[in-house]
């Protein structure tokens, strides 16, 4: 089982240009953690908590 941080996951996701820094400012500023299975993609994990997975960002 790993452990993925909201901040480590909301960066991910500014970095891939798949959200901006203020759709996840909550993420980063209060960070928690979710347990998820060791071979999860994090980028997966943080796109279908966002509600982005799927989408592509223009």
């Amino acid at each position: 089982m790993a452990w993925l941080w909201s901040d480590d996951l909301a960066r991910l996701l500014i970095s891939k240009g798949m959200t901006d820094a203020s759709r996840v400012a909550e993420w980063i500023h209060t960070p928690v953690a979710f347990a998820v299975p060791d071979d999860v993609d994090p980028e997966e994990v943080a796109a279908a908590l966002l509600g982005v997975a799927g989408e592509s960002v223009a």
